[in-house]
């Protein structure tokens, strides 16, 4: 018998805002703002403002809680008619909010983890001899077995959290997001097959 045991923890993940928040023109790399606890009544209310220049608004926003940003959602339900989620994907996107045009940010990198992976792969062997081809003959009987308990390891989750923030005009800021974007915490993939299982037989002489 072999057996091969892989556990492996998330990988670290940033959440995104997929334009140039710092306008330097390095799309879909930059980071939003976090919501805290001295902050949210403003993100709520649409004040929200850093360095003297307003951010973006969420109505639906809650503080940035580390043990609770992860919510182990597949696919967020989004409420087109309440501008609400129903239910999260992967993580809790009300927990970030678009910062100021011009600016980078305060969302640290790498502060949540994305799902871990799982799996036991398993064989089976057997040799017989076999007299008949000789004296090195024999039978080898193999079945292996990948993933044996069919776990699924699912894939990293979209992590665009808005897709559009804050924009300038002559007079400033004139619009900002409302809400994050509906993908944001999809898992739409995997990370290994599903249970896989082998048999062979071989002669040897």
């Amino acid at each position: 018998m072999g057996t091969i045991v892989t556990i492996q923890s998330g990988y670290a993940m940033s959440p995104l805002v997929g334009y140039s928040e710092s306008n330097d023109l390095n799309n879909n790399s930059d980071r939003p703002d976090l919501v805290t606890a001295g902050n949210v009544a403003a993100v709520r209310a649409g004040t929200y403002t850093r360095n003297g220049i307003l951010a973006g608004a969420n109505p639906n926003a809650v503080p940035f809680n580390s043990n609770t940003v992860v919510t182990g959602g597949i696919n967020p339900v989004f409420n087109a008619a309440t501008n609400t989620f129903t239910s999260y994907g992967w993580f809790n996107p009300n927990m970030f909010i678009p910062g100021p045009p011009g600016f980078l940010g305060d969302a640290g990198r790498g502060i949540f983890r994305g799902p871990g992976l799982g799996t036991w792969d398993f064989s089976l062997v057997k040799d017989t001899k076999l007299g008949f081809l000789g004296e090195a003959g024999s039978l080898q009987f193999r079945a292996e077995f990948f993933n044996i308990l069919n776990r699924p390891n699912l894939g990293l989750p979209a992590n665009t959290v808005y897709d559009s923030g804050p924009t300038f005009a002559s007079e400033g800021v004139v619009s900002g997001s409302t809400s994050p974007t509906q993908t944001a915490g999809t898992i739409s993939t995997t990370s290994t097959p599903p249970r896989q299982i082998q048999v062979s037989l071989k002669f040897e002489f």
